[in-house]
């Protein structure tokens, strides 16, 4: 599965890693086992560690579907690891598209500097 996640009920986040190829079938596929897992909270934040991805077929229509459709509260905050050109231009296209009343995305490319901002070790 190109996508992973784990669920910190006492830290009230989402870890995320993508893995090799990103897909639109597998985008949706993560986000709906992701939003009907027992454990989902739409409060959590989200931390989306994309440095192991290694290429993105997502079409510009599914992310900003992606975007302009959240899971997640407006009061929750996305921080996405970003490393390489392809990883990070896709992730300012879902920046873009989000509505600016869904959560505060922020990306970064570095996950030291990612997880500071969340306080995480």
């Amino acid at each position: 599965m190109p996508y992973k996640y784990r669920i910190d009920k006492d830290q009230r986040i989402i870890h995320v890693t993508g893995h090799g190829k990103l897909t639109d079938d597998n985008f949706t596929s993560y986000l709906h086992n992701l939003k009907h897992d027992p454990d989902f909270d739409p409060l959590f934040s989200l931390f989306s560690d994309l440095t192991q991805v290694t290429e993105i077929e997502m079409s510009i229509e599914v992310i900003e579907w992606g975007a302009k459709n959240p899971i997640l509260s407006p009061d929750s905050e996305v921080v996405i690891v970003a490393p390489s050109d392809i990883t990070y231009g896709t992730s300012r296209s879902f920046m873009a598209f989000k509505s600016p009343s869904s959560s505060k995305v922020h990306i970064y490319r570095n996950v030291d500097e990612a997880k500071e901002y969340l306080n995480l070790k």
